[in-house]
């Protein structure tokens, strides 16, 4: 009951941070980019998992860029 109640905490929680983004993905948004005015398209893409599960998706495990990304964080 906990469990449940937790991950639909979190899924709504997270539904919350995200909704701005998503209606802009719908509607864009002007930006000025090197004094011209652009209009863009946000586009979210979320991979959530464990660490080894996204750095094989991201192709990155064992690479030099992945080793840097974790010394520093």
């Amino acid at each position: 009951e906990f469990r449940l109640a937790s991950r639909k905490l979190f899924h709504y929680a997270f539904a919350a941070i995200l909704r701005p983004l998503r209606s802009l993905s719908y509607s864009g948004i002007h930006l000025y980019v090197n004094d011209s005015l652009k209009w863009f398209f946000p586009y979210l893409a979320a991979i959530i998992s464990d660490w080894p599960e996204a750095c094989g998706i991201c192709a990155t495990y064992g690479s030099q860029i992945l080793y840097i990304y974790t010394t520093f964080v």
